[in-house]
């Protein structure tokens, strides 16, 4: 009968079937093991946080706080400015197997942060604060400066959860703010009112906005193709040009996302009318004029996990045992070397009889080595073949074939007991009944030794007389 060839996956469904158990009692290495499946064989996590900046400039902030710090009248003068993006995320990387490496990257809450603050901010503050006769008279006020906005400045921030890949709802996050209303012109026109104490006109003010849209597209992962949904995962190779993952894995994460921006400067017309020096204003339009409608892919730098693996050596891999007399039994010791940086847990399958093993699983620290013993005791002469199942929680090398081989021996005969009489004979030398007990029993010794010279006796006459024939043939042939 033909044997099908064992599929890999079948391997590594039989090889993570062995080390299951001694597994389970694994805890996840790092700060969340609890994000680790319940199903893994090994497990890493890592705390990951990413920052990117875009800056026209150094922001500027300067404030000289409340002088002269003993007056009774002090100042007080304070200047922002600012020209600058930055949008922070968190997460964990969770790094497991099998498969042999799967990599999830779930968001940390509260870690997201979208803010822009552009434009500047100036402001004179002025305050009175002294006591008299035991009644305190204090006052503060802005003092405006001539000719100069108070704020220019468009800031907001936004947190939020990352990473708002899809099904995240809603996407993007915005952020948005307003410089001050600032007057650009007017017209007069108290000639046409015509009434005393009245006065008004056509006047246009001007207001800058700001909105900010970010959302993130993908994580990329080193190795593998990128998570593109919020609770995504993927499965990570060795890299280019490598075999295995060896005794670790460093995972390169970083997220990619779209940021837009749309800049507007709205402009607002309006009828003014000033009645005893109060001024009320009529806004007629709103009239905005884009003048920043921008898209820019941001990538952000990566942050790395750096995962110690277990990596297995098994030798040999394949021992002839050679002949072995049924009945006897030999052993062979097997190394398994740890050349990774974290433990190594073992499980072995036992082999098929007359094969057997010296324990069901070992345990191997880093950089260490621990052997067993594989033992061969055949009760038939005969070619004996079998495999030894060495199952690990290796990512790359999940399960090692040990080959076994030996020829078992016939056992040699045992020594003579003697000259047995035929058995159903009872003790007057007469058949044994149905009743009997049908045992063999032995000649007695005087009997065997007088046999014994009868027999050497007839070969002495036997051979005399063969020779006297003899001689009696040729003389007639003569």
């Amino acid at each position: 009968m033909r044997r099908r060839p064992v599929s890999s996956l079948a391997l590594l469904g039989l090889a993570w079937s062995l080390c299951a158990g001694a597994m389970a009692q694994d805890a996840g290495v790092g700060p969340h093991p609890e994000l680790c499946p319940l199903d893994h064989i090994g497990c890493h996590t890592d705390d990951m946080d990413w920052l990117h900046r875009d800056a026209l400039f150094a922001d500027v902030d300067f404030d000289t706080g409340w002088v002269p710090a003993s007056s009774a009248l002090q100042l007080r003068f304070m200047f922002n400015l600012a020209g600058s993006t930055e949008i922070a995320m968190g997460g964990t990387s969770v790094t497991s197997w099998p498969p042999p490496l799967a990599e999830s990257v779930p968001g940390r809450p509260d870690t997201g942060d979208f803010s822009v603050n552009y434009g500047y901010e100036v402001h004179v503050l002025v305050r009175f604060d002294v006591t008299v006769a035991g009644i305190r008279y204090a006052w503060m006020s802005e003092i405006p400066i001539p000719f100069i906005p108070a704020d220019l400045r468009v800031a907001d921030e936004a947190h939020f959860d990352p990473y708002i890949l899809p099904p995240t709802d809603p996407r993007p996050i915005e952020v948005h703010d307003t410089t001050e209303r600032i007057h650009l012109f007017s017209v007069g026109l108290g000639s046409i009112i015509g009434i005393t104490g009245i006065d008004g006109g056509l006047a246009v003010d001007g207001q800058a906005a700001l909105d900010g849209f970010w959302q993130t597209d993908r994580l990329v992962v080193s190795d593998a193709r990128p998570i593109l949904d919020e609770l995504g995962s993927t499965v990570m190779g060795p890299g280019a040009g490598v075999l295995g993952f060896g005794a670790f894995k460093d995972v390169f994460v970083h997220p990619e996302g779209t940021l837009h921006y749309t800049g507007t400067l709205n402009f607002y017309p309006n009828l003014f009318i000033s009645v005893v020096g109060v001024d009320f204003h009529f806004d007629l339009a709103e009239i905005p004029v884009t003048l920043v409608d921008l898209d820019s892919n941001v990538i952000f730098d990566d942050a790395m996990s750096h995962v110690p693996l277990p990596d297995i050596e098994v030798v040999p891999r394949d021992i002839a045992f050679g002949e072995v007399t049924a009945g006897e039994r030999i052993e062979h010791l097997v190394r398994v070397q740890n050349t990774g940086e974290a433990t190594l847990h073992v499980s072995l399958a036992t082999p098929d009889s007359p094969f057997d093993v010296s324990t069901a699983s070992i345990e191997v620290p880093p950089s260490s080595a621990v052997s067993f013993s594989v033992g061969f005791a055949p009760l038939e002469a005969f070619d004996y073949a079998a495999t030894l199942q060495v199952g690990s929680n290796d990512p790359d090398e999940p399960l090692v074939l040990v080959r076994l081989t030996g020829t078992g021996l016939p056992a040699p005969p045992e020594p003579d007991a003697g000259i047995v009489a035929d058995a159903g004979l009872d003790a007057g030398g007469g058949a044994s009944t149905a009743g009997g007990c049908g045992c063999r029993i032995s000649e007695p010794r005087s009997s065997g030794r007088a046999g014994l010279l009868l027999a050497i006796l007839g070969l002495v006459l036997g051979a005399r007389w063969r020779r006297r024939r003899t001689l009696s043939v040729r003389r007639e042939i003569n």
